[in-house]
């Protein structure tokens, strides 16, 4: 049997449901994850680097990717159980080179600590994937960023740029490492 509707009205009908599938997904992120960014009723301005001064703000800082820490095998399986013993893992001496250096870092916010006022501490990752329900990461795969002084940042979905100084040292909890690096935020820029 054919259609009777005309092309136009076909279009149409995939057009607004896909509409509405994508507004089902926004809902979605936003219930599960949160809004998509602070309201600024209450974060601190002076975490946010404007974009016209971010490339200034760069030349102070030694910017790294993710690909420089997490380029290298480290730590067990996520999924794995936990060790018997504690493991220790080889961390490349240009990494140990980098603790106590001022960077940038380009990721995606994990809030660990966020409200209203917008968030104290999160996970920084190389991509979305690594974040809410993507699969486990490795210690070496992500940076625990706190900001500096108390202050809180803008929440965000997308890609920023993290300014602060970097600490690269094992965090163990039952024989495991939890993390591997840590970033003392000083601010942080909108635009990667």
């Amino acid at each position: 049997m054919a259609s009777t509707s005309s092309p136009s009205v076909r279009l149409l009908r995939d057009v607004g449901g896909a509409l509405l599938a994508l507004l089902l997904c926004g809902i979605a992120a936003i219930l599960f994850v949160g809004p998509p960014a602070s309201k600024g009723r209450g974060f601190d301005t002076s975490t946010i680097v404007p974009s016209a001064r971010a490339s200034q703000q760069g030349r102070r800082y030694q910017r790294v990717d993710f690909r420089v820490l997490s380029g290298f095998p480290y730590g067990e399986d996520p999924l794995a159980a936990t060790p018997a013993a504690p493991v220790s893992y080889d961390i490349p001496s240009a990494v140990v080179a980098l603790s106590g250096t001022a960077v940038a870092i380009t990721g995606f916010m994990l809030p660990l600590d966020v409200n209203e006022e917008g968030v104290r501490s999160f996970l920084l990752n190389a991509n979305l994937d690594m974040c809410y329900f993507g699969a486990p990461t490795r210690p070496n795969e992500f940076v625990v960023v706190t900001m500096t002084g108390g202050r809180r940042a803008p929440f965000v979905h997308t890609p920023v740029t993290v300014f602060g100084t970097l600490s690269v040292r094992e965090e163990r909890r039952e024989g495991r490492v939890t993390s591997l690096y840590a970033l003392d935020g000083d601010s942080l820029s909108l635009r990667p």
